[in-house]
């Protein structure tokens, strides 16, 4: 008799876009406080992977990078104090679980339709914030619940940030910079979309359309590295990819020192709150870099200092919060990532992460922006897992955008993709 519901609650897809509607629909404020504050997309993270486990027999195969995340928490756990303790707790429920989660559900409903469901809901979040630039309608700004009306979070990440005189737009996430480096995530993955060209197109127009409107120049030259990538990577032979990335490489070497001028001017801005912005990010690290400790939190450091409320890069944020040793085992899997895609081996979540690089210099992993960045970095796991049990001939076969430039499904796009 209660069969049908239990399978529907534990059916995949269907609990995949619950789960993606939770963090791109609803603000980061709606939360529960419990040991850190806990918000609604993390809930609804706990009771899907409780019911797929549980009464859907869903789980996943631990890898060695699952090990390698537990124990940077572990390492951090150790360099914890009353300070930063929620700090701790947020990478653990912001962090480590979407990254679970992700790998449950992927692995459950399929690669194809995980990058599908991302990709039309960015695209959705990205035609939305069209509207709310264009139409000036902010409909979070005053999006509440009673237990947390007049939270620290709804206090922080409720506000409009505006430039030159306009609103920019925010959505569910808070911030600007947030939306811009989320929509950012979903370029790749639009490339490789189980879609036809012309719907690609749109989605494309709407999610380059929703950077532009968050007024976010970070997000912007992040929309460009990832861009390249993503054409370089089109290439079908892992051959031409790596020369189309090494010769990319190789002219930006050659003509950064005659444009890196125009690029500085741009990023420090005309308006005045760029040229605030601009400044306030070098502040920080002239001032903060030098002091960071080798393990630990720098004891200038702390939560409550006005002067340190914002710290505009989640290098340096870490940096500060944790010391040098586990920042570096925090971005050492980076550097692996840039090293595969460079290689022209690089899945898609990999090259939208060595897109994300210009963001991680200049913003926080903040609201919901650092679990989608998390949700990115649990389907690389799994792309590289699905690739290693492949079978031989699925390699030789054309990338999922060349199948569906002539509309025909891959006969494997439910399982995984072929990302070489």
């Amino acid at each position: 008799m209660h069969t049908l519901p239990l399978r529907r609650l534990t059916a995949p897809r269907p609990a995949l876009i619950i789960w993606l509607l939770s963090i791109t629909m609803v603000p980061v404020w709606i939360s529960v406080h419990f040991l850190a504050t806990v918000p609604i997309y993390c809930m609804v993270a706990v009771i899907i992977v409780v019911f797929a486990v549980t009464f859907g027999s869903h789980h996943i195969e631990f890898t060695a990078f699952d090990a390698y995340l537990i124990a940077i928490l572990g390492v951090a756990s150790l360099a914890m104090d009353d300070v930063n303790r929620g700090v701790l707790a947020e990478m653990a429920v912001r962090w480590v679980l979407p990254y679970f989660v992700i790998r449950i559900l992927a692995a459950a409903a399929g690669l194809q339709f995980t990058v599908d469901a991302l990709s039309v809901l960015l695209a959705v979040v990205g035609g939305l914030a069209v509207i709310e630039l264009f139409f000036a309608w902010h409909p979070f700004v005053n999006w509440s619940v009673d237990w947390n009306a007049k939270s620290p979070e709804f206090e922080t990440w409720h506000l409009i940030q505006s430039r030159g005189g306009t609103d920019r737009s925010t959505w569910a996430f808070g911030h600007s910079i947030a939306l811009g480096g989320s929509l950012v995530l979903a370029i790749p993955f639009i490339a490789h979309a189980s879609f036809r060209i012309p719907w690609k197109a749109l989605m494309f127009v709407a999610v380059g359309c929703g950077i532009i409107t968050t007024g976010s120049r970070g997000a912007m030259l992040a929309a460009a590295l990832t861009g390249c990538l993503t054409m370089a990577y089109l290439a079908r032979e892992q051959a031409s990819r790596t020369v189309a990335v090494l010769v990319a490489a190789a002219t930006t070497f050659l003509v950064g020192p005659h444009v890196m001028p125009i690029i500085e001017e741009w990023a420090a801005g005309s308006s005045t709150e760029e040229q605030v912005s601009a400044t306030y990010r070098s502040y920080l690290y002239e001032t903060y870099l030098p002091i960071i400790k080798w393990f630990g939190r720098c004891p200038d450091f702390f939560p409550g200092n006005t002067s340190l409320d914002s710290v505009d890069s989640a290098v340096l944020y870490l940096g500060v919060t944790w010391g040098w040793i586990i920042t570096a085992m925090i971005v050492l899997p980076l550097f692996v990532v840039v090293a595969r895609v460079v290689a022209g081996r690089g899945s898609v979540p990999e090259i939208a992460l060595v897109g994300q690089i210009p963001l991680f210099l200049t913003v926080g992993l903040i609201t919901q922006y650092q679990s989608m960045i998390f949700i990115a970095v649990g389907l690389a796991v799994q792309f590289i897992k699905a690739e290693k049990t492949q079978s031989p001939d699925l390699h030789d076969r054309p990338d999922v955008g060349e199948d569906v430039g002539s509309g025909r499904r891959p006969a494997n796009a439910d399982d995984t993709i072929s990302v070489r």
